[in-house]
């Protein structure tokens, strides 16, 4: 979904954000727009964004460091109910998952309120697990690694290059086996 984007909340699009909502049996799972950007201005560290399906404004989210070194917060994130199940979600969680990297975020942690149209299952798709912790206002605790890449279980290497290497061969290529052994042989 290369189409999908986090911008800026300006005044000219601050309505549109605000008017976005959740299904009806999903909103006690996530505050409204509004209350979200006006805790925000409270909370100095906060960041917030829209998401964007090209020029359509499709969701929201909030994030803030956490009180750890390298640990970032999920706060809010939220796709408006017509345009759930399009793939906006996950690409624009991944979005955030890169720029939380490229500022040194290694952990996110988010919380969710347990429930059959809750987010828990969405949440495990893009690798999120369960540590068993409730926060102080009762929701569940779930933790992502952002040291990974691509999804659950593929390692995340700051170089981009997303290949192994053979045995015995290095970076450039070329062998670094002694000739005539299975190494330089390959």
């Amino acid at each position: 979904m290369s189409d999908v984007a986090l911008r800026d909340i300006t005044a000219a699009t601050v309505r549109a954000i605000c008017a976005l909502e959740v299904r009806q049996d999903q909103k006690g799972f996530v505050a409204p727009n509004a209350i979200s950007i006006a805790q925000a201005y409270f909370e100095p560290a906060a960041r917030f964004k829209a998401i964007y399906a090209a020029e359509t404004p499709v969701g929201f989210l909030m994030w803030r460091p956490g009180s750890e070194s390298g640990v970032c917060y999920l706060w809010r994130f939220m796709i408006d109910h017509r345009h759930q199940r399009n793939g906006y979600g996950k690409t624009a969680l991944k979005l955030l998952f890169q720029a939380l990297r490229d500022q040194r975020f290694h952990l996110l942690k988010t919380s969710i309120v347990q429930g059959s149209a809750g987010p828990l299952e969405f949440y495990r798709s893009l690798g999120f697990r369960e540590t068993g912790e409730t926060v102080p206002n009762g929701e569940s605790l779930l933790l992502l690694s952002l040291l990974m890449h691509g999804g659950p279980g593929r390692a995340f290497n700051p170089s981009g290059a997303h290949r192994r290497r053979r045995p015995g061969v290095r970076r450039d290529g070329r062998s670094c086996a002694a000739p005539g052994s299975a190494a330089g042989d390959r």
